[in-house]
């Protein structure tokens, strides 16, 4: 079932419901593509104000001709190095287009948790009476595992992804929704965090050492790098309310 064909209402009874599906996992996904809609949502906000004739003001045009030094420093993540250099509106355009791509994908995404754990329930279910079948069986429950596993670990580096670009636009955007682009940032870190978790929990049930190695490792590396960058995005923020 498409959660996006359904109403908000609909969507929460569903979750409230005593079904294990929509589940944590799902809501994750959701709360990293509400947060990519906020995000959004500020950058129309500020084109709409700039396209209208209005100035961008002189905090905006120093931080883009910043931005147009930075652009060709080393370390910057690969998706910003290939934006054009941010010294028009232009630029805007493309974290808006971004961000317009990677909700859909988390929205999907959403989507897809619930199905990998109806997968894991069937696997379990599977008959196993016969050598044939518990093997079968072990073998199906394995693969579902390790997708259930892979969906979160795909969303959560999308949200990694978005957290990087929020930190950008803070000096970017109309300083009269900056409190729309923190909470899209909660939303984005909670959906990081939610989704780590569900990465975790599956990996416990996963028989491929190297597999469960190699995860664990890159999602310690990730939550050690998106912690550092949310305390220091959520500052900013914080920094221009007051």
């Amino acid at each position: 079932m498409s959660y996006q064909n359904v109403s908000l209402t609909k969507y929460l009874m569903m979750i409230a419901d005593t079904k294990p599906t929509p589940g944590g996992g799902s809501v994750a996904a959701y709360a990293g593509a509400l947060g990519a809609a906020l995000a959004e949502m500020v950058i129309s906000l500020t084109l709409r104000r700039a396209q209208g004739g209005e100035p961008f003001g002189s905090e905006l045009r120093a931080e883009l001709q910043r931005r147009t030094a930075l652009k060709k420093k080393p370390g910057l993540p690969r998706f910003y190095r290939g934006l054009p250099c941010p010294d028009s509106i232009g630029a805007l355009r493309n974290y808006l287009k971004h961000f317009h791509q990677t909700g859909r994908i988390l929205a999907r995404l959403s989507e897809l948790d619930s199905r990998a754990y109806d997968d894991v329930c069937a696997a379990y279910r599977a008959q196993n009476q016969t050598d044939l079948q518990k093997k079968k069986r072990t073998q199906r429950i394995q693969k579902a595992m390790k997708q259930a596993a892979d969906i979160p670990g795909r969303t959560l580096k999308i949200c990694f992804a978005n957290l990087q670009l929020m930190n950008q636009l803070i000096n970017l955007i109309n300083r009269n929704a900056i409190t729309d682009l923190g909470v899209g940032i909660l939303l984005t870190q909670s959906a990081f965090t939610g989704c780590k978790m569900n990465v975790e929990v599956n990996l416990k049930y996963i028989k491929d050492k190297n597999f469960t190695g190699r995860t664990a490792k890159e999602m310690a590396g990730l939550e050690k790098k998106s912690n550092a960058l949310f305390k220091n995005t959520i500052r900013q923020v914080r920094g221009k309310i007051k």
